[in-house]
């Protein structure tokens, strides 16, 4: 079975209702600010690697370029 990073989990967990409606440029800086990486994927990016990370959020894009999700990796 397959686990997210326990960090960056544990970071999203405890932040996860700032992201409403914050911009992809302030969400990169929240998400640095906190000694994690940020990785911004394309809506057609597809699934995300195998290596999984304990220092990395994953910022999904929609298809307007717009955050559309947020996952630990």
């Amino acid at each position: 079975m397959e686990c997210a990073p326990v960090r960056a989990q544990a970071w999203l967990d405890a932040h996860d209702l700032d992201f409403g409606e914050l911009r992809l440029e302030a969400v990169v800086a929240m998400v640095e600010r906190a000694g994690l990486r940020a990785r911004v994927l394309p809506y057609a990016a597809g699934g995300a690697d195998d290596e999984q990370r304990g220092d990395r959020v994953n910022l999904w894009l929609t298809r307007s370029g717009e955050l559309g999700a947020v996952d630990a990796g």
